[in-house]
């Protein structure tokens, strides 16, 4: 196990969870005008708007990808 290995999981990992904020557009708790037109105008805003820090934390995850050293299993021996 590296630093490299968990800074590129945690990369991945922040990416879904922001992507996955756009999904809240779909929610019946959201109150939004204009019924299932507006929810898909909502929806795709937020993932326009989530969608750029997810490509950059994605991007820093596939950057420190590119360093995790081949024998990097954390096994012994």
């Amino acid at each position: 196990r590296t630093v490299q290995g968990a800074v590129a999981k945690s990369g991945y990992a922040v990416a879904v969870v922001l992507l996955a904020v756009p999904v809240v557009a779909l929610s019946p708790v959201v109150p939004v005008d204009g019924g299932l037109g507006e929810r898909g105008e909502l929806f795709v805003t937020l993932l326009v708007i989530a969608g750029i820090p997810a490509a950059i934390a994605a991007g820093v995850g596939w950057v420190a990808s590119r360093f995790v050293p081949a024998d990097a299993g954390g096994g012994e021996g």
